[in-house]
């Protein structure tokens, strides 16, 4: 998620939803990874139903879903691990033009 982040271009903070925004472990980690950016996972339990309400009202802004802050840890290793696993996804053959190890 934090590699499709950088790949999107995102800033700012992340809201997560849907069963990744129950899986504690992930979320720790994704909060690791995006700092400064602050990780809210949403407390919302309609994000389909909210999603298909979006698109059929897209003239309408949008609604904030409920969110909480998810904690930033301190996960010794995780950056040199991220830097790890990008070099060896930028050596699969195909291309990976803009995946460049340390970003």
């Amino acid at each position: 998620m934090d590699l499709c982040l950088d790949e999107l271009g995102a800033s700012g903070d992340a809201i997560v939803e849907g069963p990744l925004a129950t899986h504690r472990a992930f979320l720790a980690a994704l909060a690791a990874l995006r700092d400064p950016s602050c990780v809210l996972r949403s407390t919302d339990r309609t994000g389909t139903a909210r999603g298909a309400a979006l698109l059929a009202r897209w003239d309408r802004p949008p609604r904030p879903p409920a969110t909480e802050v998810v904690p930033r840890p301190s996960l010794r290793g995780l950056d040199r691990h991220r830097e790890r696993w990008r070099e060896q996804l930028a050596a699969l053959p195909g291309d990976r033009s803009r995946v460049e190890p340390g970003t």
